[in-house]
């Protein structure tokens, strides 16, 4: 009775474990969170019913938690990593145009044309061009009020009577140690007083650092290597919100530029700094954009968190000003501070008018209304002890100010254009004729056309009139000019296209050239260069050119062969006289040529195709290809011949086995081989079958004596590479040892190969990579865990000990999904209610439960029961059997 009781609770628990693990599929592993970012951690909270408020203060809990546990962290019993903040430099998207608010889309009106123009924000160009990877460049000297703290990198160096040097990372708890020296807390302390406290504590041990007599022969200096990250928050306007680990050399502005700046709505002028709840700074990058020079920037620290909110009141500038554009201003700033910061005011500008558009106020609106806009008239500038001053003129939002040119035209001139030697304006004298006028601009051009000029003459409104001018007449010589008269004197090409012949192909000066009256073939290749150089003839194809001609239609060609040769001869019926948009075309010797080549293959130092000369043999080609390789086979090599024409059924190519003198490429002067080389010819140079290097592996980590050891016979062993470097050290980590073969893992079971049993060792193999790790200490949780992170490896603790270290299951843990992962590759699951063993240097991973309703105990029982009623039931039938 007590074993049937025994084997029905067996059954009820098996069965229950079953239908636990059918409730408990998990669809989104701890790999597929970790790669989320938190935008999309964020939407998948949503799609499971959590409110945008819960996920707030979530996160604000979080951030609150990491810091509370990294200031009362002690000890190095157990050592915890928290889960980094993502990291969304690394996965920066490619910045999206900016969309503008409905201010910026509002196309900006007034009675002057050029004002109708959409108005440019200042200082956000400087953003534009963030790079997507842009870190601070961290060289030079560390400031003297740095303070060093975990994660920074220390770089100790002594020199003189002893010498040393270590590279040592800061610790979590803000130490370091040294060996003969101790542990050493240095978090807070500046550089300078780094290096003192340094020097007292390693005086201890080098008396030569302060010795007695005062003679100093050892000295000791402190650097700083890689400096620790910063982790920094944007937030408000900003093109790229979020959390970014920053170097901790960031100041508030090349963290903004890191992240793209703020968005055309954000603030450049209250750019607020938030440290440890409170606001520790407020920043205006108008003093840095309009001086260059360094403004109240500061230096950033952990969690700082930079807030940018909305751009504050924006006023547009335009025309007579340096730099047109919408600015920020704050305070009290008025017109005075506007005109400033747009760069002064333009030399022609109005001194006595501005203009300001300006959108009503709300309340203005219901005083006035329908009324929305209006325009204030004012002075512009101000007149104190003698001196110019722009009026300190109230600005409101949206205002739109114009600054006028001054209205003055320049009077008493004259202008002439086109084929005149000197065109331009003329100071205009009285009773000055239009001829006097030609005369002072240096006279026509001899292509000027002299039966029709015109001249333009304005009367001071919008009315104007047309004179037509003979200038082959007398008609300049008495017809008077008057103030803002233009001229224009035409060319004939205006009014002629002008005709032209040009030259192709195999010539010096190709191109297109005037055509001129009785010009023939002849001439129109002498001014290309001509065809008289013999070695340039030589390469021209003799025999023909072509002449392209337009038909009468002017729409098709026609061809006129011509004779080259008997041109170039003084034959008068081939020198045909040019017409307008002739095409001569001269032709290389390539249009008949078939260049030959050869190919050279195999151990030489340069294989690939060469061009092959009529007398050249396998001596010249090995030359070009720059001789034999180490491994060549210097006896004999291969030429194979195709005949490209006949090519038989059954045999593509003849081979031709070619005995060579091994010192042939040591002599100087030419070899005749007796072997006659032809087009498309290959030369195979094979490898010498007794040539072979060394064979290597590298073996590094714990052993005596790491580093590179060749091969002493093809079957030597991995125990055997141990062996000869000198055993492992007593720090080794067997479990972890990486043995990788052409970049994949070589599994074994090490621990027996090293304590001896050889059915185990394995062969190695030339560039084989054998890593001996140190033993790590630690083993990692990763997953659905109150506290995941890294800790201390217990010899006798299980993997109950260790979840409950980590602060135990989440709420949304699922304990049917663990695993553990360990250094040697293979990995275990809980399997019902097995827990699987946790080794030194394991990975375990807590899964999460799967999405949906919580489990419906009650139907889970209901079907355990009718399970094991069923197991039961064929219990019973079988012992009766």
């Amino acid at each position: 009775m007590v074993s049937f009781f025994y084997k029905f609770l067996s059954i009820t628990l098996i069965c229950f474990s079953l239908l636990i693990g059918q409730n408990s599929i998990n669809p989104l592993k701890e790999s597929q969170v970790g790669s989320m970012t938190s935008n999309e951690m964020q939407q998948k909270a949503k799609e499971l019913g959590v409110s945008q408020k819960d996920i707030n203060n979530a996160i604000e809990n979080i951030q609150k938690d990491n810091q509370q546990i990294n200031d009362n962290q002690t000890g190095n019993e157990i050592i915890v990593e928290q889960p980094q903040i993502v990291d969304e430099i690394s996965k920066k998207p490619e910045i999206e145009p900016e969309k503008k608010d409905e201010s910026d889309q509002i196309e900006k009106k007034s009675s002057s044309d050029d004002l109708n123009k959409q108005s440019r924000f200042f200082g956000y160009d400087i953003f534009r061009a963030a790079p997507t990877n842009f870190n601070v460049v961290q060289q030079g000297p560390v400031n003297p009020d740095y303070q060093i703290g975990p994660g920074d990198q220390i770089i100790i160096t002594m020199w003189g009577k002893t010498e040393l040097r270590y590279s040592i990372t800061v610790s979590r708890e803000g130490t370091i140690f040294i060996t003969n020296v101790g542990l050493i807390s240095i978090n807070g302390l500046t550089l300078e007083k780094l290096q003192q406290k340094l020097i007292k504590r390693f005086s201890k041990v080098y008396q030569s650092l302060s010795p007695v007599n005062n003679i100093q022969t050892t000295f000791l200096d402190v650097t700083l290597g890689k400096l620790r990250p910063i982790t920094v928050y944007f937030l408000g306007e900003v093109k790229m919100p979020g959390a970014f680990q920053l170097s901790s050399y960031s100041t508030v502005f090349t963290a903004l530029y890191s992240v793209g700046g703020p968005t055309l709505n954000g603030s450049l002028r209250n750019i607020q700094v938030i440290r440890d709840g409170h606001n520790i700074a407020t920043l205006d990058l108008y003093k840095y954009l309009l001086s260059g020079k360094d403004f109240d920037d500061i230096r950033l620290t952990n969690n700082d968190c930079i807030f940018i909110p909305f751009r504050g009141k924006t006023v547009t500038i335009n025309n007579e000003v340096r730099r047109p554009g919408s600015y920020e201003l704050i305070g009290q700033e008025s017109l005075r501070e506007l005109v400033e910061y747009s760069g002064g005011l333009n030399t022609v500008a109005d001194l006595n008018r501005v203009q300001i558009e300006r959108i009503l106020s709300f309340e203005d609106r219901e005083n006035t209304g329908k009324n929305v806009k209006t325009v204030v008239d004012a002075d512009l500038v101000k007149y104190k002890d003698q001196k110019v001053e722009i009026n300190p003129i109230k600005l409101f939002d949206k205002d739109m100010v114009t600054i006028y040119s001054l209205v003055d035209p320049q009077r008493d001139f004259v202008t002439i254009t086109g084929a005149v030697a000197r065109p331009g304006k003329y100071a205009i004298t009285s009773q000055m004729t239009l001829r006097e006028l030609i005369i002072k601009c240096q006279g026509l051009l001899p292509n000027a056309y002299l039966e029709k000029a015109n001249l333009v003459r304005n009367f001071g409104n919008i009315k104007r009139k047309l004179y037509s001018i003979n200038l082959a007449s007398t008609e300049p010589d008495t017809f008077k000019l008057k103030e803002w008269d233009n001229i224009r004197i035409y060319s004939i090409w205006e009014l002629y296209d002008r005709e032209t012949v040009s030259i192709t192909g195999h010539v010096r000066n190709s191109g297109e050239y005037q055509l001129n009256d009785s010009m023939r073939v002849s001439d129109l290749i002498f001014m290309s260069g001509g065809l008289e150089d013999p070695e340039f003839w030589k390469h021209t194809f003799q025999k023909r050119a072509d002449l392209f001609r337009l038909s009468p239609d002017k729409i098709s060609q026609e061809i006129i062969p011509i004779k080259l040769d008997s041109l170039m001869a003084g034959d008068k019926k081939q020198d045909i006289l040019l017409k307008n948009n002739d095409r001569l075309k001269i032709y290389n010797m390539t249009v008949i040529y078939y260049p030959k080549n050869i190919r050279i293959l195999g151990e030489v130092k340069n294989p690939g195709e060469y061009n092959l000369q009529e007398n050249a043999t396998i001596h010249d080609i090995l030359l070009q290809a720059g001789g034999f390789t180490r491994q060549a086979y210097k006896y004999e090599l291969e030429v194979y011949r195709i005949d490209p024409y006949n090519i038989l059924p059954n045999k593509l190519s003849v081979r031709h086995k070619i005995e060579i003198d091994p010192k042939m490429m040591e002599t100087t002067f030419h070899i005749e081989d007796g072997f006659k080389l032809e087009s498309n010819d290959i030369i195979l140079v094979k490898h010498h079958p007794d040539y072979q290097l060394q064979k290597i592996v590298n073996l590094g980590g714990e052993v005596k004596f790491p580093g590179i050891y060749p091969l002493l016979n093809e079957g030597e062993t991995f125990c055997n590479i141990i062996k000869r470097a000198g055993g492992l050290t007593k720090n080794a980590f067997i479990d972890g040892i990486q043995f990788s073969r052409n970049g994949k893992r070589v599994g074994g079971d090490y621990k027996k190969v090293l304590f001896g049993d050889s059915k185990y060792d394995l062969v190695v193999r030339n560039g084989d990579l054998i890593q001996i790790p140190v033993r790590p200490g630690v083993i990692e949780i990763q997953g659905r865990v109150n506290n995941p992170g890294i800790y201390k490896y217990q010899e006798n603790w299980k993997l109950k000990d260790y979840i409950k270290t980590a602060g135990g299951y989440r709420q949304d843990a699922d304990k049917g999904d663990v695993s553990v992962y360990y250094a040697s590759g293979e990995a275990r699951s809980k399997f019902l209610i097995f827990m699987p063993d946790v080794k030194e240097g394991s990975r375990v991973v807590i899964g999460t439960k799967p999405e949906g309703k919580d489990i419906d105990w009650a139907n889970v029982i209901k079907e355990s029961i009718n399970v094991t009623s069923s197991m039961v039931t064929i219990l019973f039938v079988i012992s009766k059997l």
